[in-house]
């Protein structure tokens, strides 16, 4: 079945120029099924003096090929836009935005805060995973599940928006907004998950000093050598209802002379992968079998009856750790090993301590 709603406000020219705040109220209450929190659309575009009025939405969602989707747009002419959200229920569909989001030479691997099930890609979109239980299996038997991609105007992506003045409240408000539109999403297309409750309040995830990584699911970089000299941090960004996580080393960033904050220099990251999909990043090396060489390796599980990844990695850069095969191989192993303590996984396979 197929649906489809178009939002243009029909308050008439001179009534819509007069009043453009009604269009404004209008469109915030009734677009993407009128789901999307209070005020959240004042802010997700990153820039206050932005005074552009919303212009109207589109949504529409057909069950059968599974997508929904659902854009908010603004500007006179309605050619901007404030808010877009993609939903997904068919294995091919979400195949080839997983083959977009995740490679084995640049990834995404930043799991979403607050434990929400999801992560954000590499271009600042906020991915919401979900099963659905109403939908049955796919055609390889694995459960059906949704995909929900976000994204606003004022966010693109850790690398380029992660120092940005404010870039704290736009993360927030499409945070909370792409939570509720994959509620919105699920139920559009019959997928049966639980709706999640929208936090009140979320927070960006900002780096911890190494020695307060201990008890969480990064504390195996506390055991890296490290150059002596300066404060060493941890982006933790891993949940336990993520496909995707991850645990960064920096040195941390300085503050320039106008005051804007630099960022700080990653080092070592420490990364999972949840899914099928994983096991495509590392045998698109050639090879056949967990590896260590070089500076990276992988580790493989079975994770909630489908393939698992861990890998390590050193970057380039002056200030990285001194490791050798060994200590990256034991940095890898306690990494994956209480990744799938916590996720209950079976089949762990390391490299050799011989290398690849």
């Amino acid at each position: 079945m197929w649906t489809a709603v178009a939002g243009v406000v029909a308050l008439g020219i001179a009534g819509s120029l007069a009043e453009p705040h009604i269009t404004d109220w209008w469109v915030a209450r009734s677009a993407c099924g009128g789901v999307l929190p209070e005020g959240a659309l004042d802010v997700v575009d990153g820039d206050p003096s932005h005074d552009e009025h919303l212009y109207g939405y589109e949504e529409s969602a057909h069950r059968e090929l599974g997508r929904y989707r659902c854009e908010v747009k603004d500007g006179g002419d309605g050619r901007g836009y404030r808010f877009t959200t993609e939903a997904f229920t068919r294995r091919d569909d979400i195949d080839a935005r997983l083959a977009g989001d995740f490679n084995e030479r640049e990834s995404a691997r930043l799991a979403l805060p607050g434990g929400l099930p999801g992560y954000e890609s590499r271009s600042g979109d906020l991915v919401v995973a979900r099963r659905c239980p109403d939908l049955g299996a796919d055609g390889a038997g694995n459960p059906r599940k949704l995909h929900v991609r976000s994204h606003v105007p004022g966010y693109q992506g850790d690398q380029d928006s992660g120092d940005v003045s404010g870039v704290g409240e736009v993360y927030e408000a499409a945070l909370r907004s792409a939570v509720a539109s994959s509620n919105e999403a699920s139920r559009r297309l019959s997928c049966g998950a639980k709706p999640m409750d929208v936090p009140g309040s979320v927070s960006r995830p900002e780096p911890v000093p190494l020695k307060k990584t201990e008890g969480t699911p990064c504390r195996a970089l506390a055991r890296a050598s490290l150059p002596k000299g300066g404060e060493w941090a941890v982006d933790v960004r891993t949940s336990d209802r993520a496909p995707v996580g991850s645990c960064s080393l920096t040195r941390p960033g300085t503050t320039g002379k106008e005051g804007a904050k630099e960022n700080g220099r990653e080092v070592l990251d420490l990364a999972a992968f949840y899914g099928d999909w994983s096991k495509r990043m590392w045998m698109d090396t050639g090879r056949s079998r967990p590896w260590l060489a070089g500076n990276s390796g992988w580790a493989t599980a079975r994770c909630d009856g489908e393939d698992a990844a861990f890998r390590i990695r050193l970057l380039d850069g002056e200030e990285k750790p001194a490791l050798d095969a060994e200590q990256m191989r034991s940095l890898l192993s306690d990494f994956a090993e209480e990744q799938a303590e916590r996720r209950d996984c079976t089949s762990l396979r390391m490299p050799g301590r011989a290398g690849g």
